[in-house]
């Protein structure tokens, strides 16, 4: 790629920062931050010159060492990660003589991309801030798209260039960050899957004119003041008041396990226990299990049954969650429907009354 130029660079006793320029339209800051197990990489880029009347696809490449001969890793909505191999497809051979080699080894990144190698115990993490294309094109790199600006069609059905002018008609201009985590195997999931979470829901800063007396529609909602943790591989999901329910004390709770099997000691089931979570401001009552959806109670669920043709009648169905067949029951769930147990990649909806506890 080109050669960056060196903007401006801080180091200090917690924190260093480079900002470089690859041209007039590209610029990006990398930053360290003492405590942290990553690097932030953050880019600004566009609007995307059109005067050479050459179409532009932007990507970020990072290079290293490791020998992931030619499989790569990228997530599927963030959850459940799947494995990819260069140049090939796992149900069916390609036919080289018309396969692209760059656009056909893209595959969808909605939160992290990475490579690994098992013989030395390193993995390259990639984190994303929103959905990317992504891949591994030669060993040891890896590569996301960043931005695009195409000035013809590209005969795939939309017939029209994906060329977007913005509301000044010079080209939009994005910024983003990416997030490297250098680690070991062992390590990774660990990091990446805590850190993808607090990318993901980094606060949003609004600003608005005091003067032109708009705060007034801003209304300030009671909280809820949570005094005890989740269990740290439990990520709360929606606490919501769902537009089906007359009562106001009536909410919606979803949890997830946000872990996938075989990925270490956090892989392991853990129990919730919402009634504690939620003291001492509300007191829980009447709670029920839900379908995910939140549209019938999870035991009068009646989920249809597949018949299965050819060999895969004897075979393991190989998209069975292992929450299927989770490793241990939590008997308490009979007793009390406030405590339950969560098993990796597993999500589970309540419904409850929370009653506001006086002061």
């Amino acid at each position: 790629g080109n050669k960056a130029k060196l903007l401006s660079s801080i180091k200090m006793d917690d924190y260093q920062e480079v900002q470089q320029q690859f041209s007039p339209w590209i610029y990006q800051t990398v930053r360290l931050y003492k405590g942290q197990k990553h690097a932030e990489f953050e880019y600004t880029i566009g609007p995307i010159p059109k005067a050479d009347k050459l179409g532009k696809e932007v990507i970020s490449r990072f290079y290293s060492t490791i020998n992931n001969d030619g499989a790569f890793y990228t997530d599927a909505n963030g959850r459940d990660m799947q494995q990819r191999k260069r140049n090939q497809r796992p149900t069916f051979p390609l036919n080289m003589s018309v396969f692209e080699e760059v656009a056909g080894n893209y595959y969808p990144v909605n939160s992290r991309i990475f490579i690994q190698d098992s013989k030395t115990n390193s993995q390259l993490t990639i984190l994303t801030d929103s959905s990317q294309g992504g891949s591994s094109l030669q060993n040891g790199s890896l590569e996301l798209m960043v931005h695009r600006r195409c000035l013809a069609d590209d005969g795939r059905g939309v017939d029209e260039a994906l060329n977007e002018p913005g509301y000044d008609h010079a080209g939009l201009i994005v910024r983003g960050k990416h997030y490297l985590v250098l680690s070991t195997v062992d390590e990774a999931p660990a990091i990446h899957r805590p850190l993808a979470q607090e990318l993901m829901l980094q606060p949003v800063v609004m600003i608005q004119n005091a003067a032109t007396g708009a705060q007034s529609e801003i209304e300030e909602s009671p909280g809820v003041e949570f005094t005890t943790s989740l269990p740290a591989n439990i990520h709360l999901l929606t606490v919501q008041t769902p537009d089906f329910h007359t009562s106001g004390n009536n909410i919606l709770v979803r949890v997830e396990h946000f872990f996938e099997t075989g990925e270490g000691a956090m892989a392991e089931p853990s129990t919730v226990n919402l009634t504690d979570l939620f003291l001492p401001t509300f007191t829980i009552s009447n709670v029920q299990e839900m379908t995910l959806s939140a549209n019938q109670l999870k035991s009068d669920e009646n989920r249809l049954q597949w018949k299965v043709k050819g060999p895969q009648e004897k075979a393991e169905n190989p998209t069975k969650n292992s929450f299927e067949k989770p490793k241990h029951i939590d008997r308490r769930s009979v007793k009390d429907p406030a405590v339950f147990e969560l098993n990796p990649m597993q999500m589970r909806t309540f419904s409850m009354m929370a009653s506001p506890k006086a002061n």
